[in-house]
């Protein structure tokens, strides 16, 4: 199995990609009298400016976890929590669900998203509920259970939308988790290849900065992070 990428390095890239990507956008707004930017602009209109962290999907740590559930493309697997607190394939799961899960929990619970946008789900089929099947759900060994359904990407390509069970909110969440949850339904690793637009922020980032005086939080944690 591959060497899994750092879940800090993934929030990099997404948001440093969505920077460049729609602040491209504006520069070339006024070539035309179309305002392409505009769903992105009154999309940022409706972001919770009281943030300041990110939010769990899953208020709980993963010592509380009895089973989760894995949902896509028509087919649903079970991986449960034995008291040694390793991770075995259940109902519908292949083998290799344990292990992809025992590599992918930290990330998954409580599964933190980085964006929260104050509007309702089915508001507005840009989010992409409708066309996706694809849901996580996490069961408490006192029976709580928590669902998240995952929408379309961003369309700034900084991750995908998520929709919480009796949350009136919608959330953003890296790319990876997106893929982790696809994982344990398929039975093995999905990766997807490197996105060549993160790999050339970072890169140029890393070239312009002083790695003692990061400026950028989110490259501040990667650099961080890889020492």
């Amino acid at each position: 199995m591959r060497p899994r990428a750092n879940l800090g390095r993934g929030l990099a890239g997404s948001v440093l990609v969505g920077a460049v990507i729609v602040g491209g956008s504006i520069l070339c707004a006024g070539c035309s009298p179309v305002d392409a930017v505009k769903p992105y602009r009154e999309l940022a209109a409706k972001v919770d400016k009281t943030a300041v962290s990110t939010w769990p999907m899953f208020p709980l740590a993963v010592d509380e976890v009895y089973r989760v559930v894995a949902s896509a493309g028509g087919r649903t697997v079970e991986v449960q929590r034995t008291g040694g607190g390793l991770w075995e394939p259940g109902a519908g799961a292949a083998p290799a669900a344990g292990s992809l899960m025992s590599a992918a929990d930290q990330h998954l619970i409580p599964m933190p998203a980085y964006r929260r946008l104050d509007v309702d789900p089915a508001s507005d089929p840009g989010f992409g509920f409708a066309g996706s099947d694809v849901a996580f759900t996490v069961e408490t060994q006192t029976a709580q259970r928590f669902t998240i359904h995952f929408g379309g990407p961003n369309p700034t390509g900084g991750g995908y939308y998520v929709r919480r069970d009796g949350d009136v909110h919608v959330y953003v969440v890296v790319d990876q988790v997106f893929d982790e949850v696809r994982s344990l339904v398929a039975g093995t690793e999905i990766v997807r290849p490197d996105d060549p637009r993160v790999e050339k922020v970072l890169a140029d980032d890393a070239k312009s900065e002083d790695p003692e005086e990061v400026t950028n939080p989110w490259l501040g944690q990667v650099l961080t992070s890889s020492r």
